[in-house]
């Protein structure tokens, strides 16, 4: 039942290219991911924080391994970090496991973005996975980043692996479930490692490359302009098309409505009546599916912000975060921003959500909740 609920949550997001550009770490990713396979010394990596810069990650108190330091050892001083401990146990890991540049392939790059406050101003930061292929199944590393004074900066190294599968759409396994810790790490001490030659070390660019997002902000803005002056659904700014929706998100869609036909029995007759108006919709009208789940929500957010008289003015906030994975209807892979906007009504404080997809080199609206919400009980 609870992926049949999932249809009704549909929301919508519009975009437009913007002058800043917001990075995302997928060449980060691959040369991590080289750097591990080879199991180079990840100190000698431009992003690994220099002592100025390691004094504010302790600050941030990220981490959550518990790595294991023996006293009296050579670990046991200032200069050895948990960054170092962390990366130490998984090579160990790996080489335990048989994971290296013969056994394994990177694949892609996952991430999610979400500002984060670093003295007292508010940062990008990344969770990411990097996908890797092995002969018997898929397997992450995980690690963590700030893309602060126009560069990456690592600030979390997980010490464990992590499964993964891929599903379309859906909370479990795919979606917010892709990615499990193994729980392989038992190591109770920091193991010895012996680094190969670092080429990451002096490879140039990555370390502030990666593919370039539209400001998220002006787009935001322009959608909730857009609403405050009633525009029709079809005039919003980079609304997807019809055309669009049905190659890059029906499929998903389809997913779901498959999953709740198995659960149809245990629907009420309201609930299986429209189930087979979605399966209808999807196969001889998606116009009609983009209309009603797209366009229709839009139509219903702008009136009823026009009966609490809504204006740009009455804006309090606007927030986002970009993920590539771990979304609630989405398959894995696309790249999706979610946006709140808390808003001063007569109510009190209200917020419109709505999201957007990075497609042709802009964002385009794809779902907005139909109503507000209380900020008290945010989602």
């Amino acid at each position: 039942m609870k992926y049949f609920v999932f249809l009704f949550l549909l929301y919508c997001i519009p975009a437009s290219a913007q002058q800043k550009c917001i990075l995302t770490p997928d060449s980060l990713g691959k040369t991590f991911a080289a750097a591990f396979l080879h199991k180079e010394d990840i100190s000698k990596m431009p992003i690994f924080p220099d002592s100025k810069e390691m004094d504010m990650v302790d600050k941030m108190g990220i981490s959550s391994n518990q790595t294991a330091v023996t006293v009296g050892s050579e670990e046991d001083n200032a200069s050895f970090n948990q960054l170092k401990a962390s990366w130490q146990e998984l090579l160990q890991l790996a080489k335990v496991k048989n994971v290296n540049a013969t056994t394994a392939r990177f694949v892609r790059v996952y991430f999610a973005e979400q500002e984060f406050p670093v003295e007292q101003v508010k940062t990008p930061h990344y969770s990411i996975y990097v996908l890797l292929k092995q002969a018997t199944g898929n397997i992450a590393v995980k690690f963590d980043v700030l893309w602060r004074d126009q560069k990456w900066l690592l600030i979390n190294i997980d010490n464990d692996f992590y499964s993964y599968s891929e599903k379309p759409g859906g909370k479990s396994p795919g979606g917010k479930s892709s990615f499990r810790a193994k729980k392989w790490n038992t190591l109770t001490k920091i193991p010895k490692i012996i680094f190969a030659q670092s080429s990451s070390a002096t490879a140039k660019g990555w370390q502030n490359s990666g593919t370039c997002l539209a400001d998220p902000i002006p787009f935001a803005n322009k959608v909730l302009q857009d609403l405050a002056a009633k525009q029709p659904a079809e005039k919003f700014s980079n609304l997807i098309s019809a055309t669009d929706f049905k190659r890059i998100y029906q499929p998903d869609l389809q997913v779901l409505v498959n999953q709740a036909v198995k659960d149809a029995a245990s629907m009420s007759a309201s609930n299986r009546t429209e189930l087979k108006k979605m399966q209808a919709m999807m196969k001889e009208n998606p116009v009609a599916l983009h209309k009603e789940y797209v366009t229709d929500h839009i139509e219903k957010l702008t009136e009823y912000l026009g009966t609490i008289d809504f204006t740009t003015k009455k804006v309090r906030a606007v927030e986002y975060s970009i993920t590539n994975f771990d979304h609630e209807i989405w398959s894995a892979g696309k790249i999706i921003i979610k946006i709140n906007a808390v808003i001063d009504s007569s109510n009190g404080q209200e917020g419109i959500l709505f999201y957007a997809g990075w497609h042709d080199g802009r964002w385009q609206i794809i779902s907005m909740q139909e109503t507000t919400y209380g900020t008290s009980v945010a989602e």
